[in-house]
């Protein structure tokens, strides 16, 4: 959502939404309802792009959000990490007050797994 296309777009459609009004306010309603259409087109436009249907991890320097398609988005910060595996099965995650989840090899890329491991890993250790 920060990227460069998305901001394009955004602006774009307040700016055809602004126009829209200052159209309808001089009485041409032909091309206010151009661009009100206009704006609400991008606004779907980004909405959509922004829907996604993939696993998603987003972090920051204390915790993590983790959104996984077909299970519940999970979040714990760093310092709450009980124990953390990567093995042959999976990467194993057990925060406090959270019930351990286990990221299957057979379901996730094993490259993504390796990933969120070394972030795990990596913000674990750093306080």
């Amino acid at each position: 959502m920060n990227t460069q296309r998305y901001k394009i777009i955004l602006g774009l459609a307040v700016f055809m939404l602004v126009m829209a009004g200052v159209f309808f306010l001089n009485n041409l309603t032909l091309y206010s309802s151009i661009a009100a259409l206009t704006a609400v087109t991008l606004f779907y436009f980004n909405s959509y792009e922004g829907f996604s249907t993939r696993n998603s991890a987003s972090y920051s320097r204390t915790s993590i959000t983790v959104k996984l398609v077909g299970r519940k988005t999970f979040g714990f910060s760093f310092k709450e990490l009980e124990k953390l595996d990567l093995s042959d099965k999976g990467l194993y995650i057990k925060s406090k007050g959270m019930d351990a989840v286990t990221l299957s090899r057979k379901r996730y890329e094993d490259n993504s797994l390796t990933q969120l491991h070394n972030i795990l890993q990596e913000k674990k250790y750093i306080k």
